[in-house]
């Protein structure tokens, strides 16, 4: 939501145009669907790049305001998501570098299990053995967490692979 006037948005929320979960506010997600069929296409590629980029940069200004990006979990797995579907393998790499530890900083052990595989399935695209193997185990390390502990077996036999891979280039 752009700037507004506090008014506007509690009209809006009321209205339910707008919902709010106590901490921030989302747009309906009928709305958002209706806005998005709008845009011509060029303008929704360029909107989806500029929103991948915003928090590829949010997640580079972890130590400023970590709590924050927990608030925004949602949209950064969106635009890893995004990113990886757009091609953008080396975004979605270094995103998932900076999301890792800030998903691990803050115990979100189901972010970094939705957000590694996405990072992992990105490097082994461009054959970035050792980044798929470091994605792997900070994968296998939340599965730990979790108890999943014959997931995480799965995850560290395949990040010791994409090690073995790594070594051999």
């Amino acid at each position: 939501i752009g700037a507004t006037d506090h008014g506007s948005l509690l009209w809006l929320v009321d209205k339910s145009f707008v919902q709010f979960d106590g901490e921030r506010y989302d747009l309906h997600p009928l709305l958002r669907e209706f806005g998005a069929e709008q845009l011509p296409r060029g303008d929704a590629a360029e909107a989806g790049d500029r929103m991948v980029r915003h928090f590829l940069d949010r997640a580079r200004d972890q130590a400023r305001e970590p709590e924050l990006l927990r608030i925004e979990s949602a949209n950064l797995l969106g635009a890893l998501r995004l990113a990886q579907a757009n091609g953008q393998h080396e975004i979605v790499i270094e995103l998932g570098r900076s999301l890792g530890l800030i998903w691990w900083d803050l115990s979100a052990y189901g972010d970094l299990r939705a957000g590694m595989p996405i990072a992992a399935t990105s490097a082994a695209t461009l054959a970035r053995a050792q980044d798929e193997a470091c994605f792997h185990l900070a994968h296998g390390r939340a599965c730990t967490e979790q108890s999943d502990y014959d997931e995480a077996q799965r995850l560290l036999q395949r990040a010791r692979a994409a090690s073995h891979d790594a070594i051999a280039d």
